[in-house]
């Protein structure tokens, strides 16, 4: 009998757990996704795609906004201060992005590989 107590009680327990934990409507959540493109090498060919919640995709909206390609091989992206920080390692620079337009705000050169 008391074994019985205890395994309902456990049961009331994880079905509560369980409904508490789920997502509540209302609840703000990113518009989009991003998705870095490498690109292959000494093709000039890096690139962020964003893929917003309706599923449209934007392949490449750096070069989209900017009408010059991002640079060679996308590394990395951070989002540093509010700017989108993307290192491009085989073009020795970092792209200064703006996340809600993807406009170029700046460009950090460097010398070392």
């Amino acid at each position: 009998m008391f074994m019985k107590k205890w395994f309902y009680f456990l049961t009331i327990v994880w079905i509560s757990m369980t409904l508490a934990s789920c997502d509540k409507p209302g609840m703000p959540y990113p518009d989009e996704a991003l998705v870095l493109n490498e690109g292959l090498i000494n093709t000039n060919a890096g690139a962020i795609s964003v893929i917003y919640k309706d599923s449209t995709v934007v392949v490449d909206a750096f070069q989209d906004v900017n009408h010059r390609p991002m640079g060679d091989v996308a590394q990395s992206i951070t989002l540093i201060n509010g700017k989108y920080f993307v290192a491009m390692n085989n073009s020795k620079k970092i792209e200064v992005v703006n996340p809600v337009t993807f406009k170029s705000e700046g460009t950090i050169l460097y010398t070392q590989a």
